[in-house]
């Protein structure tokens, strides 16, 4: 499973492929319309598989919708319901980490979907990451009220994969990928010096605290 992200996205065109691997490649969520190449989601999917050989399964559907009742229905229709369950036997999952506080690189992009009023709330229930438009606190809970409409990965869905690796770094970040690994929503880790080493920081002064 592929979800998207910046980060992801140069990861995905860094790796050398090699023999074919056979895989099945599927997209995590749906895609946003007119938007930057690192979210997506189906060329980093068809990037993967082609480099790793294999397939990769197509998702179209938007990943936001504003209407539920229009979700409601995306989500019954047969491919998207199989690609959906699918998402429960996940051996490999290769997923972004976003931050709550984005840059106004990103804010721009997602202005569309992340207007003030949804940023000021997301603060409010004290959410500082996501994965696949699913967000969660500091300590790894997730914040069900974070964005409605999402068609993507559940996190509980996402901790039922063997293997969850994380893609994300800066020093921004920091929080998000505390929380993400709070929440076991993964367990391997790829990222910079700089959020390493203040990941290390926070989880040293948190134990002195304990202590």
């Amino acid at each position: 499973g592929i979800s998207w992200g910046r980060t992801l996205y140069e990861v995905v065109h860094a790796l050398h492929g090699g023999e074919d691997k056979g895989l099945t490649v599927i997209p995590l969520l749906g895609g946003l319309n007119q938007i930057s190449p690192s979210f997506q989601v189906h060329e980093m999917a068809r990037i993967f598989s082609e480099k790793f050989g294999g397939a990769w399964k197509p998702f179209y559907v938007p990943a936001i919708v504003e209407n539920e009742e229009i979700r409601q229905s995306l989500v019954a229709a047969t491919d998207v319901a199989q690609v959906i369950q699918s998402w429960n036997n996940l051996t490999v999952a290769l997923v972004g980490v976003g931050n709550v506080e984005l840059g106004q690189d990103v804010r721009m992009l997602f202005a569309d979907y992340m207007d003030d009023s949804r940023m000021a709330h997301l603060r409010t229930v004290s959410a500082v990451g996501d994965i696949c438009m699913r967000f969660f606190d500091s300590a790894g809970r997730p914040v069900p009220s974070g964005l409605p409409g999402i068609i993507g990965i559940e996190l509980e869905q996402l901790r039922r994969a063997r293997l969850r690796i994380g893609v994300a770094g800066g020093a921004e970040k920091t929080d998000a990928l505390l929380g993400a690994v709070r929440g076991e929503y993964i367990n391997a880790l790829v990222t910079d010096e700089s959020a390493a080493r203040l990941m290390l920081e926070k989880l040293d002064a948190r134990q002195g605290v304990s202590a």
